[in-house]
C-alpha cells in the first residue's frame, strides 16, 4: 500500500464526493495536506458548507485523484470530520493555510482504490 500511497502528492487537488440525506451528490475540490502510512488522507475545510454536514449524515465518500498526467484514481473511503483535536491542530499549522483559518479537518480512511487507466482495483482493505 505504501508504494501506491507514495504516488499521492501533498498539495495536489483531490475531489471529494459526498451525499446529503436525500442522496443528492455533492462534489468539491480540496487540497491534500497529508497521507498517512496507515491509509488516511487528510484534507482541510477552509470554506466548505455542504461537505461537513453531508459527512455527518453519511460518512461514506468517494475521492477522485489525478496528477493530470498518468494517474486517474477513484478512492472509496470513510470520512470523519474534526472540529477539534489533533487533526484540526495539524491543518491549522500547515503553512499554506495561513491565509485562511481552517474550520475543520476531514480524515478519510481509504477502503479501496480503482485505477481508471487500467480499469482495475489496485488496493482493497
Amino acid at each position: 500500500m505504501n508504494k501506491i500511497l507514495s504516488k499521492i502528492k501533498i498539495k495536489d487537488t483531490i475531489f471529494i464526493v459526498t451525499a446529503d440525506k436525500k442522496r443528492k451528490p455533492h462534489v468539491i475540490g480540496a487540497m491534500i495536506r497529508k497521507v498517512t502510512s496507515d491509509g488516511k488522507i487528510i484534507l482541510t475545510d477552509n470554506r466548505m458548507r455542504k461537505t461537513p454536514s453531508n459527512i455527518k449524515i453519511n460518512k461514506n465518500v468517494n475521492l477522485l485523484y489525478t496528477d493530470l498526467k498518468s494517474i486517474w484514481w477513484r478512492i472509496v473511503g470513510v470520512a470523519k470530520y474534526y472540529t477539534s483535536g489533533e487533526w484540526l491542530t495539524f491543518v491549522r499549522k500547515v503553512q499554506t493555510n495561513k491565509k485562511y483559518i481552517p474550520k475543520g479537518a476531514i480524515v478519510v480512511q481509504i477502503k479501496s482504490i480503482k485505477d481508471f487507466n487500467e480499469n482495475k482495483l489496485i488496493f482493497k482493505k
